[in-house]
């Protein structure tokens, strides 16, 4: 059930905008400080007073106007804070009071005061094209007292509104327990290695029949990124990068990336097409590392204090930027890489491999 509620007294006092009293401070300590100075020439050239009698007669007329701004000023801001707080209260209670009449579980305080107050919750991904930037999102997951429900908040409207709906509810949670999480690891130098070695950067290692992967929107070569060992192949992962924002990079099925599976003994390594195809001349070498973790996240952590340079995620569960976006035809992890420390551009996310178990993979970011 979906309840909206009206919360346009929250969006009148949201700060919009820079306060005008840093101009206003400006203005008052230059003119007091050009007056200052013409009352102390005046009283020390004309008056004949000493200099010292002359700036504490200057600073006896400037410094009330100077207290006075200050004054002033704590009291509007004072008198600001207020008015924005109980308006805050008052949509607050109004939501509070809705959700529990749509049997929603009670919300939690902090994070809806930060939803009615805050601008918005970023941008959106993928909403930016090419110079235009991202468009904002309005919508919040908010917890509840029931660790099982969210509650998604959408913002909108003019009068201004919030829709209230439960986002999703799982099984009750169960005590936390460790798994194992694989880390991928670069080499801070470049090793003597196979060829077929999982790697970042380089050059692919590919039969002699390999043809190099183009967008088919630019219809310029994809650089590539990395190959990486599994079950007997390697999958050598492309990205369109001749203008990023302006093809669907993130999209597994437009033709904007590629997953290519490689196998044999007769390899050598490509010639890129371009010098724009690959991202080094030289690869980095990739290793993996098995932690007792419950998130790839925390697996990271784990492994940079180790030393270890995170390069991504090897199986497992896939550690998702936003919702789970397994494609329906690829639906085996293989591993994701994040854009750190290679320099990759994944729009600020990750990119994730895939395959089907029968020779074909796939590639997806967010």
């Amino acid at each position: 059930m979906n309840v909206t509620v009206p919360t346009e007294q929250a969006a009148r006092v949201r700060i919009v905008g820079k306060s005008p009293w840093n101009g206003i401070y400006t203005l008052v300590y230059l003119f007091g400080a050009l007056a200052f100075i013409g009352i102390s020439i005046y009283e020390n050239a004309w008056e004949y007073r000493s200099v010292t009698t002359s700036a504490l007669i200057a600073f006896a007329w400037t410094a009330p106007f100077t207290a006075a701004a200050h004054l002033i000023h704590f009291i509007t801001s004072r008198g600001r804070r207020t008015r924005t707080r109980r308006a805050i209260n008052t949509v607050v209670e109004r939501v509070n009071a809705a959700a529990a009449d749509a049997g929603l579980p009670p919300l939690h305080q902090d994070s809806l005061r930060r939803m009615l107050t805050a601008k918005d919750n970023g941008p959106q991904a993928y909403t930016g094209q090419g110079k235009f930037p991202a468009q904002p999102s309005l919508a919040w997951e908010l917890p509840t007292d029931d660790p099982a429900v969210l509650v998604a908040a959408t913002r909108g409207g003019s009068p201004e509104t919030v829709t209230l709906a439960r986002s999703r509810a799982s099984a009750p949670a169960e005590p936390s327990r460790s798994t194992t999480v694989t880390v991928l690891g670069m080499q801070p130098d470049t090793d003597v290695a196979p060829i077929t070695a999982s790697c970042l950067g380089g050059r692919p290692a590919v039969p002699a029949d390999f043809v190099w992967p183009s967008c088919v929107m630019h219809r310029t070569a994809m650089q590539f990124l990395a190959q990486v060992e599994h079950e007997e192949q390697l999958l050598l992962v492309f990205l369109c990068v001749a203008d990023p924002g302006m093809c669907d990079s993130w999209d597994p099925d437009a033709g904007c990336n590629a997953v290519v599976p490689v196998s044999g003994r007769d390899l050598h390594l490509a010639e890129p097409p371009t010098a724009d195809a690959i991202t080094s001349s030289e690869p980095h070498l990739l290793g993996v590392r098995t932690y007792d973790a419950e998130s790839f996240h925390d697996a990271a952590a784990a492994a940079s204090a180790d030393g270890c340079i995170v390069a991504g995620q090897y199986g497992g569960t896939p550690d998702w930027f936003q919702s789970d976006e397994t494609p329906a035809d690829a639906s085996t992890f293989v591993a994701s890489l994040v854009e750190h420390p290679a320099g990759f551009n994944f729009g600020g996310g990750s990119a994730y491999i895939f395959t089907d178990g029968a020779g074909a993979a796939k590639l997806l970011l967010q």
